[in-house]
């Protein structure tokens, strides 16, 4: 809202401000507008007004508030505001920002991926903006909580280096395996790196030979 008067009415005779209400959020910018009575209007045929809330707050959007399960490395999104000339997005580990782990500053975009973040751990983040009269807003201050550590134990078999009949690998190599969201945009939660050990042809071949002369 502002200070610059809608409506100069007389209360008197419409009844003005006889009953007023939250309107919730009419034009979609994520805080509460006001609707205000006057059923004295018109010789009592009743009129409302509505007050469109006009506080300049960036609205945040993802990560939602409260969420749970969100993966290591995250994508934090807000809606734009007019006349902002850049954002500071802050996360941290405790309520008061303490702790604060992020504080970047944006000048374009209205998203920023950070990774790093910790298995089962709580964060609180906002955005601030600075519009071109050197104003700050601040946003109001979300939570989210990232994802229990999944153990997933994995059997590699690399084509043409895996020996079927005995089960073994003909090679060492290193092979790295990206576990992702199954739906898109594939949101990578983790990744693991293993070696794979080698089995010389050579004892293997000392094996067959062995085998062959115990027969004969």
């Amino acid at each position: 809202m502002n200070n610059i008067a809608d409506d100069i009415l007389y209360a008197a005779d419409i009844y003005y401000g006889f009953s007023v209400s939250s309107a919730e959020d009419i034009n979609g910018d994520g805080y509460s507008d006001v609707i205000v009575g006057a059923y004295g209007y018109n010789s009592n045929r009743g009129r409302a007004y509505i007050y469109i809330n006009s506080v300049k707050k960036p609205k945040l959007v993802n990560p939602v508030n409260n969420s749970i399960n969100n993966p290591l490395t995250v994508n934090f999104k807000w809606k734009k505001l007019s006349s902002t000339m850049y954002f500071i997005l802050k996360v941290a580990t405790d309520l008061a920002f303490n702790n604060t782990i992020v504080n970047d500053t944006i000048y374009v975009d209205t998203s920023k991926t950070i990774g790093g973040f910790q298995y089962s751990k709580k964060y609180y983040w906002k955005v601030r903006a600075k519009d071109t009269s050197g104003t700050m807003f601040e946003s109001t201050v979300w939570n989210f909580t990232t994802i229990f550590p999944i153990r997933i134990n994995l059997k590699v078999l690399m084509e043409g280096m895996y020996y079927p009949v005995f089960n073994i690998m003909t090679k060492s190599d290193s092979v790295k395996v990206y576990l992702r969201r199954a739906a898109s945009p594939y949101t990578l939660i983790d990744s693991a790196k293993a070696k794979l050990i080698q089995f010389l042809y050579q004892i293997l071949s000392r094996l067959i030979i062995l085998r062959m002369e115990h027969i004969i």
